[in-house]
């Protein structure tokens, strides 16, 4: 039997604020302020912006079956994935939910817009379903998501740069912006350190990757977003 893979995605802001979505996210705004915030369970973390035509209780992304939904809450100048205005009910009930693509915009009232990015990550354990993978991660604070998020984005990146022919310059400058998002207490910190350090000697030496340290590479950087949630677990 094929292990599921954990299935993650983001929302990006203008501003460049991402917010990551392993479970319920909830979007709209204080009425005091307009302050427009996202909720995460009890947690509401404001997006720094200030937008009358959101409603209070407007917008909702969560995930079911394996699929991330978007669904209107029932809000007074409506929901927009891509150009496609979702239903909604009125007198603040919510609307039909649709399903999100793997890159769409997400729009909210008159032009509050967001990138949303679907990924497929690496499997944590055999037959983790994003469902229990959202309720293993409940506890972990969003900025930490947010960072796990980014370097799994940059897992990808390295994964294709190391497939082409690179320079070592390239890669410990690659490497270098992805210790960054770490921790120097945690593992993935130490491992990716240890490598740039030897990357740094074999630079001075006017050395180039053999295809075995390119590998072994690839492994690493791959690995760092399941060991970072390991490490967390």
């Amino acid at each position: 039997m094929s292990p599921n893979r954990i299935h993650t995605a983001v929302l990006r802001l203008d501003g460049g604020q991402v917010l990551p979505i392993s479970e319920r996210l909830a979007l709209g705004r204080r009425p005091e302020d307009h302050a427009v915030v996202a909720r995460i369970g009890r947690e509401e973390i404001d997006l720094g912006v200030r937008d009358a035509t959101i409603s209070r209780q407007h917008a909702a992304l969560f995930w079911k079956d394996e699929a991330l939904w978007v669904q209107d809450l029932g809000s007074t100048w409506g929901t927009w994935i891509d150009d496609q205005r979702l239903s909604s009910n009125g007198l603040r009930c919510a609307g039909t939910p649709l399903t999100v693509p793997e890159r769409a915009t997400l729009r909210l009232g008159s032009r509050l817009t967001f990138a949303v990015e679907r990924m497929s990550h690496r499997e944590i354990a055999p037959e983790v379903s994003t469902g229990q993978f959202a309720a293993m991660t409940a506890h972990i604070p969003p900025a930490d998501l947010a960072r796990w998020h980014a370097l799994s984005n940059w897992a990808h990146e390295i994964a294709d740069v190391l497939a082409h022919s690179v320079t070592l310059g390239e890669v410990e400058n690659r490497c270098g912006k992805a210790l960054g998002h770490l921790r120097p207490d945690e593992a993935p910190y130490r491992a990716l350190a240890d490598n740039l350090a030897r990357l740094d000697a074999q630079l001075r030496l006017d050395e180039q990757l053999d295809q075995d340290q390119i590998q072994a590479l690839l492994e690493l950087c791959t690995s760092v977003p399941t060991l970072l949630v390991e490490e967390w677990l």
